[in-house]
């Protein structure tokens, strides 16, 4: 039996013992999930640069760009997320979402459906509970269609407050406003309501968020220069997105896309 007084001695560190001598500062992690992937991190890690055998410039210059993109990201803009997009992560981590799960789950670069799978045991139990109750919960609507995408968001109405004028004033400031809080994905959808003879436009819309909270969703809205400015009211509600589709068609040629 060992003495827990003098543990074993470690392997000095070399170009065979790098992974090992790395991954036994580990041993005693807290967390076994956090151990198993940091030890397969570092394994595929080292050998990639056994592999690739970078110069000392080589990668400092890939060091400087980490830093580079770090020093980008901001409470709007998250650089690391759409350099997983670049790297094709984003896209390989839905796909083994799909495999592992039968949910649907959103996808980067491919065809995006969710279709209703709803139980006529769970469909019942909710038809009875309306009937009976004189308030539906959201655990209620929760159970009744679970299978479905359940993807909470928040919608913001916002309207005229006293004419077109002031809205054109802070036009491109709020279009900007919502290029800058998409750089962390925040806003699902975004744009105009026509009128009602689908060929003008007076000045309403509706933008959908990806928020924390019906607070946070808010704060997102009020900060918006086209509320901030006075130039439109705005209401906040909570949505649950259960069933969508969209396909994302690009064309690497043409540097073109297509959204049906």
């Amino acid at each position: 039996m060992s003495d827990p007084s003098h543990p074993p001695q470690r392997a000095h560190f070399s170009e065979d013992t790098s992974v090992e001598v790395v991954t036994a500062q580990n041993l005693n992690a807290a967390e076994p999930r956090l151990r198993e992937l940091t030890d397969v991190l570092i394994k595929h890690l080292h050998q990639a640069v056994k592999e690739i055998e970078p110069t000392q410039e080589e990668w400092m210059k890939a060091i400087q760009f980490l830093t580079a993109t770090g020093h980008k990201c901001d409470d709007w803009r998250q650089e690391f997320i759409l350099l997983s997009d670049v790297l094709g992560v984003s896209t390989r981590q839905t796909n083994c979402l799909k495999c592992r799960s039968t949910r649907p789950t959103t996808g980067t670069l491919h065809s995006i459906s969710f279709s209703r799978r709803l139980t006529d045991r769970s469909l019942n139990r909710f038809q009875k509970t309306a009937m009976t109750d004189t308030q539906i919960t959201k655990d209620d609507t929760l159970k009744a269609t679970d299978g479905t995408l359940q993807k909470q968001l928040y919608v913001v109405s916002t309207s005229l407050v006293g004419g077109l004028g002031p809205v054109m004033a802070v036009l491109k400031e709020h279009l900007e406003y919502l290029v800058a809080i998409g750089k962390n994905a925040v806003p699902f959808g975004a744009g105009p309501h026509w009128a009602d003879d689908e060929e003008s436009w007076n000045g309403e819309g509706m933008v959908i968020l990806r928020a924390e909270s019906l607070a946070h969703a808010t704060k997102l809205a009020a900060q918006d220069p086209m509320h901030a400015s006075g130039a439109r009211r705005f209401t906040v509600r909570p949505w649950l997105l259960n069933e969508a589709g969209m396909s994302i068609q690009f064309n690497f040629a043409t540097g073109s896309y297509s959204v049906t």
